[in-house]
């Protein structure tokens, strides 16, 4: 069911005319106008959302999480962007990085699996 879902959208996306681009560090720092800001906002959004979905979903498959957010915990963009930035004065150069490897470092430092995975 699930590579049936996997194929769908990926065939969807090949044959629209759906444009995806990395956003790296420096640019979602640095937007070129109001417009671009808001656009990194929800691209963030985003990206915060598809890693949640995606750590849940290798969960449930038996893999290993990547982060743990506790339980009742409601994750917000303000949060995501909080650890995006922390976890980026941390990288020796993180402007050409793509903001979901710096993200995904961050929410691993500040959701470690321990106890509440198990």
């Amino acid at each position: 069911m699930m590579k049936r879902m996997t194929c769908a959208a990926i065939a969807f996306c090949m044959a629209s005319s759906a444009n995806a681009a990395t956003v790296r560090f420096k640019n979602y720092m640095t937007p070129e106008d109001d417009k671009q800001r808001i656009l990194n906002t929800v691209y963030l959004d985003g990206l915060k959302d598809g890693l949640i979905v995606l750590n849940i979903v290798a969960a449930r498959n038996g893999a290993t999480p990547l982060f743990c957010l506790p339980p009742k915990m409601v994750f917000t963009s303000d949060q995501a962007d909080e650890i995006l930035r922390r976890e980026a004065k941390g990288v020796p150069e993180p402007d050409d990085m793509p903001i979901g490897i710096v993200l995904l470092a961050g929410l691993r430092k500040a959701f470690p699996c321990g106890e509440q995975s198990k």
